[in-house]
């Protein structure tokens, strides 16, 4: 082979492997799609070993707003912390190993009797907002999807109208209307928002707001706080 057809051939080589490599980088990196997203985030979220949540829920009564809750809260595994104001009570709650640790009013730590299965505690309902959904729904004809920005991450808006599992909100406010923010590339859940109305008052709203941030992102184990 001659010198040219040798430098020809180098330079066609590194240009194929530039495309294939282009190509590869664009296959794993490429957006996924939202059906994709919506499909794979049940599993996704209960893989997640850690994330922080804000969860804001407040009602609307004749137009006045009534706050339920203000939240900051941090998951680790299957425990979790919780810290703000609940019903304008201050609350800073533990759930570590199985075990409930809440201060109370006098700044002391108290254990308390975890919650019965099924529960209807404004906790749990508050801790498990993200899985109010039934994901297995997927996209219908009606959503709107349209693309934001959460914390600089590109996003997938989808507003729907979902169907709620928790048997209270169902039957007090029937119908709900949800927007989610999920990641383009990875299917992450950064925000969802909810909103309901009352069935038997249509002056009664209620609205729930979740908010995530460093998923997988926390190494230290939640440690609970010391009885004396």
């Amino acid at each position: 082979m001659g010198k040219n057809r040798y430098w020809i051939f180098i330079t066609f080589s590194l240009a194929i492997i530039a495309v294939l490599a282009a190509a590869s980088w664009w296959w794993l990196t490429r957006p996924l799609s939202p059906e994709q997203i919506l499909q794979n985030l049940p599993r996704q979220m209960v893989q997640l070993q850690s994330y922080e949540f804000q969860n804001r829920a407040w009602l609307e009564v004749d137009g006045k707003k009534q706050d339920l809750s203000d939240l900051q809260g941090v998951k680790v595994g299957q425990d979790v912390h919780l810290q703000g104001q609940l019903l304008k009570t201050p609350l800073d709650y533990y759930q570590v190993k199985g075990k409930i640790y809440l201060k109370d009013p006098y700044g002391r730590w108290q254990q308390m009797p975890p919650p019965q299965a099924g529960s209807q505690d404004l906790i749990e309902i508050l801790l498990s907002s993200w899985g109010l959904l039934d994901w297995g729904q997927g996209l219908k004809a009606t959503d709107q999807i349209t693309e934001a920005k959460v914390a600089g991450v590109n996003c997938y808006r989808i507003t729907t109208t979902p169907r709620i599992t928790n048997p209270y909100l169902n039957q007090a406010f029937g119908q709900f209307k949800g927007t989610l923010w999920l990641d383009q590339k990875e299917g992450k859940l950064y925000r969802v928002m909810l909103t309901g109305t009352h069935q038997k008052n249509p002056g009664v709203k209620i609205f729930i707001n979740l908010d995530f941030r460093r998923h997988n992102q926390i190494n230290q184990p939640l440690k609970p706080p010391v009885i004396p």
